[in-house]
């Protein structure tokens, strides 16, 4: 394993992005949903990507946890971050990523990159998620935001 990606999310962006940098980087890419794997063994890997959806202004529990307990072991690898929200903000969305992650985690790291939220719909919907992604949706549309373009860009970083 060279690369292992972990992420968090609810609704299933975070995982859809997960899969894109999965895709991109090839056989040697792991991927650990740190919803369902909360210790794992990240040892063997060259690169770590770790991943979360933003929800009410924070990421999810398992990605700060996970960071936060172990940064130092992170510190040895080529470590990339991403998030998945609806703001789009620079300065807003960098004040996500200080929130979500440790700065020994977040300084270290070759990259870090905002993607859009709502791109997956989900199961797990209620009435009011449903109501709320769809304007999510909208927005989407009307910002045109290149996600390939990205994946492709934030995986370049990554593998220089």
């Amino acid at each position: 394993m060279k690369t292992c990606i972990l992420y968090a999310g609810k609704y299933g962006t975070t995982e859809h992005i997960a899969k894109m940098i999965q895709s991109k980087l090839g056989n040697d890419a792991v991927l650990i949903n740190l919803t369902d794997q909360k210790k794992p063994d990240i040892s063997a890997a060259e690169r770590v990507v770790i991943g979360s959806g933003v929800y009410m202004g924070k990421a999810r529990k398992e990605v700060r946890h996970f960071c936060k307990t172990r940064a130092s072991e992170l510190s040895s690898k080529r470590t990339a971050l991403y998030l998945c929200c609806m703001e789009n903000v620079e300065a807003e969305v960098e004040k996500y990523f200080q929130k979500a992650f440790p700065e020994a985690v977040l300084s270290k790291a070759i990259v870090h990159r905002r993607f859009p939220g709502a791109l997956v719909r989900s199961q797990k919907e209620g009435w009011m998620t449903r109501a709320m992604f769809e304007r999510m949706r909208q927005t989407n549309a009307e910002r045109k935001e290149p996600v390939e373009q990205w994946v492709a860009a934030f995986v370049e970083t990554i593998t220089r």
